[in-house]
């Protein structure tokens, strides 16, 4: 993830990590240092639940906008720079994505999901995508859980009478891995879900 934020262009950055139970290695602390002028590592037990990670992470947080970033994904270099210029021209209380590529392992297949769902009010972005002023995840902390905190997020927004914005396709990829991933939907249906629009990992076909 250290190296998905790097390379984000056209943006300042205050780079803010959540250890889970973990500690950072030297070797990644050494990358921070070289890398970022501005970070945080908040250091969180095991037994604390996402929601409460993740709030955290925003209580530490001094910028104007908070962008979530997954650590299985992939941000291509303008991402940040499109998801703040949508939260402009939009006016949103949140943007993201609910057309978006993704990359399934197993298949070797880079596929495309809800192509007709980009540039569009709605109530569900993917959660990876979450970017929004500051004072929306301020005014809507996530849920102390670790299963369903961005949806319910997501609905504390809209419940608020806050407004959800589907970005474009582009400058993200979901990475669906062979083992482990936390969706239990098997790749073939996961394949039924959009259209496969290249074989190989061709990050540059998802870029704007």
């Amino acid at each position: 993830m250290i190296e998905q934020v790097a390379r984000q262009v056209n943006v300042e950055i205050q780079l803010i990590i959540a250890t889970h139970g973990f500690e950072l290695s030297q070797s990644h602390k050494l990358l921070l240092d070289r890398t970022f002028d501005d970070y945080k590592v908040v250091v969180t037990d095991s037994s604390m639940s996402l929601g409460d990670c993740l709030n955290a992470c925003v209580n530490e947080s001094l910028f104007d906008y908070v962008a979530k970033f997954d650590d299985d994904d992939i941000y291509l270099p303008h991402y940040l720079e499109d998801q703040i210029n949508t939260l402009k021209f939009s006016g949103a209380s949140l943007v993201g994505k609910q057309a978006a590529y993704a990359f399934v392992e197993s298949r070797n297949a880079l596929m495309l999901r809800r192509p007709e769902r980009e540039h569009m009010w709605t109530n569900f972005v993917a959660g990876p995508t979450f970017v929004g002023p500051r004072a929306t995840f301020v005014s809507n902390p996530f849920e102390s859980r670790t299963t369903g905190e961005d949806s319910e997020f997501l609905r504390s927004i809209v419940n608020g009478g806050g407004h959800i914005y589907s970005a474009d396709r582009f400058n993200f990829i979901q990475i669906r891995h062979k083992h482990g991933h936390t969706w239990q939907l098997a790749d073939d249906d996961f394949l039924a879900q959009g259209t496969i629009e290249s074989f190989g990992f061709n990050e540059a076909h998802a870029e704007a």
